[in-house]
């Protein structure tokens, strides 16, 4: 497909090249303008009866797009609704979104997303991304090779066993990667023909799923751990092999799976793994921001972490990472992070997998180890959830942290909202104002006692999609734990005063696209650093530009080949 139309730069304007015509040409949507194409367009490409006949501006289309979207009964109908826009006019689709970021991004993302996935096969239109097998493992080239855009500079991959707070999903999870790289276009500028969403369809545990008559996956139980590795090993050679400088980012495997697929492919390849790196950058900024309001300092904050699944260890690592860059103790710093699961404080007699073992404890002379014992034992200053579990944060638990910390930092960071583990207003009201929060979802405004207080959301896409500009526009052979460290004091450094007087922890959506461009900019400086890059210092700011695309119709021409 990507030989089928081209793009020319002719006295300084863009200009595509294409040899499709008519309803070929409009039922591509990323080609296609709908009502905007001229005149001199419709005549020349074989469009003249398939339009009506009026010519509209992309500015008069959205006036039209966004009545539709007001007319969506309910945030799953708006989801849908947005789908199809993106079906058949990405541009505009794109346009869109950006014109209405604030009001949007929770329904094509969180929360709304985790309800689109739960019903993926029953609201399901047309193909999108690529759906791999295990039948697939011995002709991945050609499988691959079916992908219609040549110049694929991201991949999202999942296979669906663990998203959001929701559980093993299976092929109904390809919503999300679908999400993110619409996310990675919104956010960062990156074009959409550069993105690729990709299920791993292995099965799934889910009974219910699996009895779903509608159900697009396979229809068998999930294959073991060794036969996971081999497939995602051969998936990522082969998107090596087709396409050069690919970033490839995993998306919501399981606990089992996602720490042990990231430590064996990310010294291999370029890759991340959101759940466990991206979450963690984004919720470190958020504790950085806490303390230009606090005035204490990092390296004296007390963690208590609920949730020792890949976002709460991950967020653990994070944290003393920026702690061993501050200093050169190691036998301190874990003694300021305490990991809770189910079962109470991680010990060495309750950690399941050796990415847990760092965070054990002797809890023999503990007594009780529940989430509230720990809080009084520990007097935390910071407390994160990333249990899926609502309203584990409970008015008994979030009182006694307070006694001990003037502005504590509270942190419910599970999604969907349906999956919280406290509710901001709960909170504000058992603390009487004092504490400082950040959620994972968004949560509206809340008043009390005459205040007014803006919920932080604690949003991946703060940080993920300016990684990925920061990678495309370098050619990072890597992607490196310093550069989330980076990422995380460069987004803690863009709010200004007022925003924290306003208890805000993180910037307003609105400047999405700046601060993308920002994190790019200081993922390529460290790149250089790392040596995974080989950039001029005096060019960065030009090559992250240079690599945003902007949802604009640019002017067609028929090119015969």
């Amino acid at each position: 497909m990507n030989q089928q139309f081209k793009i020319k730069e002719i006295k300084g304007k863009n200009v595509l090249f294409t040899g499709l015509r008519g309803s070929e040409l409009i039922s591509f949507p990323l080609l296609n303008k709908g009502t905007a194409f001229t005149s001199k367009e419709r005549a020349q490409l074989g469009l003249k009866g398939l339009i009506p006949t009026r010519i509209f501006r992309i500015e008069q289309q959205l006036i039209r797009v966004f009545e539709n979207f007001q007319m969506a009964k309910d945030d799953l109908d708006k989801f849908i609704y947005l789908q199809a826009l993106m079906d058949r006019n990405e541009t505009l689709y794109y346009k869109l979104v950006l014109d209405h970021l604030e009001m949007m991004l929770p329904i094509i993302y969180t929360p709304t997303v985790g309800t689109a996935c739960k019903q993926f096969a029953h609201i399901f239109r047309r193909p999108r991304g690529m759906y791999i097998t295990p039948e697939d493992e011995k002709d991945l080239d050609r499988v691959i090779g079916n992908w219609p855009y040549d110049d694929v500079k991201v991949a999202v991959i999942t296979d669906g066993e663990r998203i959001l707070g929701l559980g093993d999903l299976g092929a109904n999870g390809m919503g999300i990667p679908i999400g993110k790289l619409a996310l990675y276009t919104i956010a960062a500028g990156i074009n959409p023909i550069h993105t690729m969403p990709i299920c791993l369809d292995v099965g799934s545990n889910n009974e219910q799923i699996l009895n779903d008559p509608v159900y697009l996956g396979r229809r068998k139980k999930r294959i073991d751990p060794q036969k996971l590795d081999k497939l995602v090993g051969k998936v990522i050679t082969a998107l090596n092999k087709r396409f050069k400088n690919i970033l490839i980012q995993f998306e919501d495997f399981a606990l089992k799976n996602s720490f042990r697929l990231l430590d064996k492919f990310q010294d291999k390849v370029c890759c991340f793994n959101d759940d466990i790196q991206g979450t963690a950058a984004v919720t470190v900024a958020g504790i950085l921001s806490s303390l230009r309001i606090t005035g204490k300092q990092f390296s004296d904050l007390k963690f208590v972490i609920a949730g020792a699944g890949s976002a709460g260890i991950g967020i653990a690592n994070h944290i003393t990472n920026m702690l061993r860059s501050n200093t050169n103790s190691t036998g301190d710093i874990l003694d300021n992070v305490y990991i809770l699961k189910s079962s109470g404080l991680l010990d060495h007699k309750t950690i399941s997998y050796d990415f847990q073992k760092s965070y054990a404890r002797d809890t023999s002379k503990w007594g009780k180890t529940d989430l509230l014992s720990v809080v009084k034992h520990v007097k935390p200053d910071v407390l994160i959830g990333t249990t899926g579990q609502p309203n584990l944060f409970s008015k008994e638990i979030i009182q006694e942290m307070a006694k001990s910390c003037e502005r504590p930092l509270i942190m419910p960071l599970s999604n969907p909202t349906s999956c919280c583990e406290a509710i901001p207003t709960n909170v504000i009201e058992f603390t009487k104002g004092r504490a400082l929060i950040a959620t994972g979802s968004p949560f509206p405004p809340t008043t009390y006692n005459g205040k007014l207080f803006r919920i932080s959301q604690c949003n991946n896409v703060y940080i993920f999609p300016g990684i990925g500009l920061g990678v495309i526009s370098s050619k990072a052979k890597r992607v490196t734990n310093n550069m989330f460290i980076n990422t995380s004091l460069a987004l803690s450094s863009m709010l200004d005063k007022d925003d924290l007087k306003l208890g805000r922890l993180y910037p307003e959506l609105k400047e999405i696209r700046n601060i993308s461009v920002k994190i790019a900019t200081e993922v390529v400086k460290q790149g250089i650093k790392d040596e995974v890059c080989d950039i001029d210092q005096k060019k960065i700011q030009n090559i992250v530009k240079n690599n945003i695309w902007e949802p604009e119709y640019i002017p067609y021409r028929l090119d015969k080949w």
